[in-house]
């Protein structure tokens, strides 16, 4: 479950770990700024990161139903239209579990990316 900001790349420090050669070790991150606003970041990958199957090269904002492409690997971001008020505490505190191994399909109240 994520709760907060996370970090997608190979290496084992970010909070999703994507095992492909297509992949940098810092590759990107999902930025919660505010209450409930996600934003897409690229760390200047070489391979790129691609929001909707458009490249991008500075923070994105995301909605619900995006598609998230990194490497060779692709998932749809998911967001509860209303966060209450125990979201927003929980965000607002920072909270974020850390995943060890590439997710088939994760989710949490905040919100959820999955595989395509």
């Amino acid at each position: 479950m994520l709760q907060s900001s996370c970090s997608l790349g190979r290496a084992s420090v970010n909070t999703i770990v994507l095992e492909s050669p297509k992949i940098s070790r810092r590759h990107a991150l999902i930025h919660l700024q505010n209450i409930g606003e996600f934003w897409l970041i690229d760390f200047g990958s070489s391979n790129g990161t691609f929001l909707n199957k458009r490249r991008i090269h500075q923070p994105v904002r995301l909605n619900d139903g995006d598609q998230i492409t990194i490497g060779d690997q692709a998932f749809k971001f998911h967001q509860p239209v209303v966060i209450s008020d125990e979201y927003k505490t929980i965000l607002s505190n920072g909270l974020c579990m850390k995943s060890r191994t590439s997710p088939v399909g994760f989710s949490s109240r905040t919100f959820a990316i999955s595989r395509r």
